[in-house]
């Protein structure tokens, strides 16, 4: 089977533009833990960033295994979903902390950096 690239990278691309949300899988203790993050990821596609408190599991399962893996899919809940939705499953090694978000800052401030940190990058 040939593979068109550009044409996945494309397809990969306008998933990760039009969904907003991701399940992040982490591990900690004896079972997996799943959870719901807002992310942005790169322009080359290479990272997929999201946002956490360090007062939360995912952040100490993730300081403790730094192997996760996010799903990102197109569902839409409807019976359609079965033929029509779409889904991408990134597993991957946590490369860095970055801190971008203060419980200080007004509400819309953690939205407009995490929508330009695409941009810094």
């Amino acid at each position: 089977m040939e593979r068109n690239i550009p044409q996945l990278k494309n397809k990969i691309k306008e998933l990760l533009d039009q969904q907003k949300l991701g399940v992040l899988a982490t591990q900690g203790g004896k079972y997996p833990y799943n959870t719901l993050v807002a992310y942005t990821f790169s322009e080359d596609l290479r990272y997929i960033f999201f946002a956490t408190s360090k007062h939360t599991r995912k952040y100490d399962n993730i300081m403790k295994h730094h192997y996760v893996s996010i799903l990102i899919d197109s569902r839409t809940n409807d019976f359609n979903d079965f033929e029509d939705a779409v889904a991408l499953t990134v597993m991957g090694k946590n490369i860095g902390i970055f801190l971008i978000y203060s419980p200080y800052a007004e509400p819309n401030a953690f939205t407009k950096s995490f929508s330009s940190y695409r941009e810094i990058v």
